[in-house]
């Protein structure tokens, strides 16, 4: 997993160094930590905010702990 965050990360600065760095990886862990990320990433920077602020968001959020429906 540490390998998969070094990689991430490399994809900001260069691009190619990511589709390189993939190659011969495990695919369906790295799909899931992918996923995993993202879907944290969602949550955390576009619904807590909003919450944090008594706004309803336009969808609900993927973390039990966010309440979106009020």
């Amino acid at each position: 997993m540490r390998d998969f965050f070094r990689i991430w990360l490399t994809g900001y600065v260069n691009p190619a160094k990511l589709i390189a760095g993939l190659a011969g990886k495990p695919a369906r862990h790295w799909d899931l930590y992918a996923q995993t990320l993202r879907t944290l990433m969602d949550s955390l920077l576009l619904y807590l905010p909003l919450f944090l602020m008594g706004r309803t968001p336009p969808m609900p959020s993927n973390l039990p702990f966010i309440a979106t429906d009020t």
